[in-house]
């Protein structure tokens, strides 16, 4: 059951990145309803002082005023009938939900463009046997407190879950022809990239490390955040419109090769183009220690997709590419259903009550949404926000050939190269370890940003097929990376079964991996991006509606709020109760948000749009 919680427990519950999403929102409201009580003398949202409080982080849902805008609670409910666009995980979520709130008269849909549902949640299986597969996208989950709905998914769906193993002791680093197990903590160049080995970087510098100088020029935020969040707020939003690589060269002082050496060795080329505030809050919300447990899905994330389809009381409708959204606000009708949805290849729109779009911005942007009813900011955010690349490439062998310098099988962890390969991630499945003569899966290269851009150049739409040019480079970089006693081009290329190459750019559904927001593009974007659209009858949900971006819990996250939005539309107070009581819990990121909830369907509501001249 849902309880309700002091300000200072709830902060103690959200994660930062959580706590920086709802003050962007909160800042937003406050300036566009400070605008209207000015501008406006028939305002009737709140009062000035309401307006205050609404806007002050210490409220508490039990300190909401009685929201007197809002149409009073509907005791009879009229039919709806609901479009979800997209059978991700966002969408089917919302679908779960929906058949959870048990209302009369509500129906849906869910088109789904591509043959298949789940999204970027995709295996691929080698065969039918155990643990002959990978995971071509989401793949690990750390149990912490900002994870929680994912935890109670798999809970509520008896998704069976294995350790998954991200220990780095003992893991090959390769870099500048040199091959190390770990990093030293020394700090010495064992790399040779200092100026006295003829390198580009200062030698102090190099002796510093590059995660060091990274968490030197992160830390005094994350320390003023942890601190004082309001205080510590307003100082990084100074820097919010530089991204990560302009705040260490302009304020932290490193050289143009000093920081595309720390880039390199801490993550992937292009990677510190994301906004400084974004890696902030990383270090801040993902810095976890060696205690954390973490997940994988025993089977693979099919898994997870399979289990949800089988929950929800509709198919999903697949090979139904939506071409067009319209809001057909020419009837003042509450009854008729004014959201119409253009399938490609079919002659009339279908009508719908409610749209939820849970598809990626790429592919919500192919759509004609010059009717959707839209705000200019959701337009900017659709056409401008950035989507990162990641590519994976997993090679299936004859037997488990990974083993350390001492002969011992990796289980799990990473080894890190500047070669193109990148990142090599051991299996973590007992199989491997019990049975290293056994065919195995290795993913011997995940990559992103510029590094994922370049792999993915040598990777075809009918893979593995045409792909040889790819399959040499990787089996090189592995004998290089893994030079080890028996362990050799020739052998690797003896050993090899098979092979899956995908890289997300090219996938035509989603066309890149997961919202990557530049300088100031989550601080002037995502407000908007979390309000409907269409006088309340759009809603944009998935992974770049989340602060959780890139992960599956906030595609989980976005759809709760989705239908929360679409609940406070209708006045459904009921199912709001009985969504709440069923879907929320302490921690949860909406609890306690009710009012300033409220104000972003008020303002999406046709009076709030024209009041405002959209």
């Amino acid at each position: 059951m849902a309880l309700f919680y002091s300000s200072q427990e709830l902060r103690d519950m959200l994660s930062y990145r959580e706590r920086w999403a709802r003050r962007l929102v909160r800042d937003q409201v406050y300036q566009e309803l400070s605008h209207y009580h000015q501008s406006k003398n028939d305002w009737k949202v709140c009062s000035k002082s309401e307006l205050e409080r609404t806007c002050d982080y210490e409220m508490t849902r039990n300190d909401l005023p009685s929201p007197c805008w809002q149409d009073q609670a509907r005791t009879k409910q009229q039919p709806l009938h609901i479009c979800i666009v997209g059978a991700g995980v966002s969408g089917l979520y919302i679908a779960l939900l929906l058949d959870s709130l048990e209302m009369p008269g509500l129906t849906y849909e869910i088109l789904e463009a591509s043959n298949r549902a789940g999204g970027r949640v995709k295996t691929h299986y080698f065969s039918d046997k155990s643990d002959d597969y990978f995971d071509v996208g989401a793949m690990r989950f750390p149990e912490v407190t900002h994870m929680q709905r994912i935890m109670h998914l798999f809970r509520h769906l008896d998704v069976p879950l294995s350790p998954y193993y991200k220990t780095e002791t003992d893991r090959p680093y390769l870099f500048n022809n040199i091959l190390a197990a770990n990093i030293p903590q020394n700090r010495k160049d064992i790399f040779q990239l200092g100026r006295s080995h003829g390198g580009l970087v200062p030698d102090r510098l190099v002796q510093r490390g590059a995660q060091q100088l990274l968490a030197d020029a992160v830390q005094p935020h994350c320390a003023a955040l942890a601190q004082n969040f309001d205080q510590g707020f307003q100082r990084l939003m100074e820097f919010d419109h530089l991204s990560t690589s302009m705040y260490l060269q302009q304020i932290m002082g490193y050289d143009f090769h000093t920081v595309q050496w720390m880039e390199s060795m801490t993550s992937a080329t292009g990677l510190f183009n994301q906004a400084f505030s974004e890696t902030v809050l990383d270090a801040l919300d993902f810095d976890y220690s060696d205690t954390t447990p973490w997940w994988r899905i025993e089977g693979g994330g099919a898994v997870l997709i399979s289990r949800m389809c089988e929950a929800i009381s509709q198919p999903c409708k697949l090979n139904k590419a939506v071409v067009r959204i319209v809001h057909d606000s020419r009837s003042a009708d509450a009854t008729i259903m004014n959201m119409l949805v253009q399938v490609e290849g079919e002659i009339a729109s279908r009508r719908y009550d409610t749209v939820f779009v849970t598809t990626t911005l790429p592919a919500l942007q192919r759509m004609d949404l010059r009717s959707a009813g839209l705000h200019p900011a959701q337009r900017q955010a659709i056409n401008y926000l950035q989507y990162d690349s990641a590519t994976k490439v997993a090679i299936k062998f004859s037997h488990a050939w990974w083993r350390g310098p001492h002969g011992s099988l990796y289980r799990g962890g990473e080894a890190h190269t500047d070669l193109p390969l990148r990142v090599c991630v051991y299996p973590s499945c007992a199989s491997v370890a019990e049975a290293p003569d056994q065919p195995a899966v290795l993913l011997c290269s995940y990559t992103w940003a510029r590094d994922a851009q370049r792999l993915a150049s040598l990777i075809s739409d009918e893979s593995p097929l045409g792909e040889a040019r790819l399959v040499e480079l990787l089996l090189r970089n592995l004998a290089e990376l893994h030079a080890v006693p028996g362990v050799t081009y020739e052998g690797l290329r003896a050993a090899y079964l098979d092979h899956y190459a995908f890289a997300w750019d090219r996938d035509p559904h989603a066309a890149g991996a997961f919202a990557f927001f530049g300088p100031g593009q989550f601080r002037n974007l995502y407000p908007f991006l979390t309000r409907p659209a269409a006088d309340g009858n759009l809603h944009i949900a998935g992974e770049a509606a989340s602060p959780v971006h890139g992960w599956i819990q906030g595609s989980l996250e976005s759809a709760y709020r989705a239908v929360q939005h679409f609940l406070e539309h209708h006045s459904l107070c009921d199912a709001m109760a009985r969504l709440e009581s069923q879907w929320s819990w302490a921690g949860d990121t909406r609890a306690g948000d009710h009012r300033i909830s409220q104000l972003q369907v008020y303002l999406a509501r046709g009076r709030g749009n024209r009041q405002h001249g959209l």
